[in-house]
């Protein structure tokens, strides 16, 4: 039976912080690629699989961006 392992996903927001919360959980964070366009559009890429394994991305600002006007 597989175990699964806690993923911890992080863009360009809080760096240091998200390497802050993994070395307290002792684990790695996840290889992520996050292109920004110049419309503002973003592009991410998990460059390692996450199939059966838990994610947690707590430390995303979209919440933040939510009520800021263009």
């Amino acid at each position: 039976m597989a175990t699964n392992s806690i993923k911890l996903l992080t863009g360009n927001s809080h760096g240091q912080l998200a390497k802050l919360v993994a070395d307290r959980l002792g684990i790695e964070l996840a290889k992520i690629m996050v292109l920004q366009y110049s419309n503002n559009e973003s592009s991410i890429s998990i460059g390692e699989s996450v199939r059966d394994e838990d994610g947690m991305d707590a430390l995303s600002d979209a919440c933040a961006r939510q009520g800021k006007a263009d």
